[in-house]
């Protein structure tokens, strides 16, 4: 009775992980079939404990849309968190086809330049052999699978970001792999293997970069860089750049000695890390503006520019600030499309003016102000 009391706690808490993680980002609801492909395939898996998964996993999403569903906005949660984000990933795909290819391909050319999937892919090679005779082989070539799968559903923009998810699940499939084919072979040719995946992993992995970034962040933790050379080496250095940590901090200076702290302020652009440092509420639920350049329902005056303008018109935002550089040549930048729009531009230029702002920003002021 006690075991199945502790059988029952540890599916349920596995539950909740599952759960907050899925809140986070919807398609890891993915990893829940790995939980439950591992318990079937190690020690067997009973409908009781489907359930208690089931039970714990509903937990913090539930928790979730009761907040936004007291509030009225679980349609919004809706449209923000699933209808936006695979409008977002369908745009890299001219079809399920395509998509299928991607899922194919993509493993095999980020292990031609990442370490970490050359040695994961080797184990996953291993372990789809070993799972012939060994079915718990399965369970980490699922977890990579499940990843790849979830990393295809964000889209094919390749973001480094995108990829993270995968680390984990490659590493143990490296491991395992490694432990099931070393032990087994001739010490001679166990040692010319082990070369053979270093010289591979040596010439796919830029150790000089990982240096380089090592170096510096040592040397700003120990004080030899100051803070503002520090920020500035992430974003901002090439022309593709949508985002920089230092002008958002800079920006976020800005706004919270131009306004005071009961203001609401609007960035349109891909900066809104400038609201937390100016500890500032954004006055539209348009938090950075690639759903409103896309006209992301606009047949719903809710959305769109219709919807952002209403949401302006509502709060009046102490400072309004338009990134000159985000989304080209992908879209239009935000600020010659926001100064494009009829609307907003009468709504900027009838109440505001114009005041001195960092590089890449204009930057408006309330007139009344």
């Amino acid at each position: 009775m006690r075991r199945s009391l502790r059988s029952t706690a540890r599916f349920f808490a596995s539950g909740v992980l599952l759960g907050g993680v899925f809140a986070l980002k919807y398609n890891a609801g993915l990893y829940g079939a790995v939980v439950l492909l591992a318990v079937a395939l190690t020690s067997g898996l009973t409908a009781r404990d489907v359930l208690m998964l089931l039970a714990g996993a509903v937990l913090i999403p539930g928790t979730l849309v009761a907040v936004f569903l007291a509030g009225g906005a679980v349609r919004d949660l809706y449209q923000a968190t699933i209808a936006y984000n695979v409008h977002y990933s369908g745009e890299t795909y001219a079809g399920p086809l395509q998509m299928g290819s991607y899922l194919l391909w993509f493993p095999v050319d980020h292990a031609r330049v990442d370490a970490l999937w050359f040695v994961g892919g080797l184990g996953s090679t291993v372990l789809l052999v070993a799972a012939f005779r060994n079915r718990t082989a399965w369970v980490p070539v699922a977890w990579v699978a499940a990843a790849c799968l979830s990393i295809a559903i964000n889209g094919s923009r390749g973001l480094p970001q995108y990829f993270l998810q995968a680390a984990p699940a490659l590493a143990l499939a490296a491991g395992l792999g490694a432990s099931l084919v070393l032990p087994r072979m001739p010490r001679v040719l166990a040692w010319i293997v082990v070369a053979l995946v270093a010289v591979g992993v040596w010439r796919v992995n830029d150790f000089p970069k990982l240096a380089s970034n090592v170096w510096h962040d040592a040397r700003y933790v120990t004080g030899e860089i100051d803070w503002r050379t520090h920020r500035a080496r992430y974003g901002g250095q090439r022309e593709i750049d949508k985002y920089s940590a230092l002008d958002n901090a800079d920006l976020g200076a800005m706004i919270a000695q131009r306004s005071r702290p009961d203001d609401t302020v609007y960035v349109f652009g891909f900066s809104p890390a400038a609201y937390v440092y100016g500890g500032r509420r954004s006055a539209s639920r348009f938090f950075w503006s690639r759903p409103v350049i896309l006209n992301f329902n606009g047949g719903d005056p809710r959305y769109g520019v219709a919807g952002l303008l209403d949401d302006l018109q509502r709060t009046r935002p102490a400072i309004v600030v338009l990134q000159q550089h985000d989304w080209s040549p992908d879209v239009q930048d935000s600020a010659p499309f926001f100064l494009s729009q009829p609307s907003l531009a009468a709504f900027l230029h009838g109440g505001y003016h114009e005041v001195p702002a960092i590089e890449g920003f204009a930057s408006w002021e309330r007139n009344d102000r």
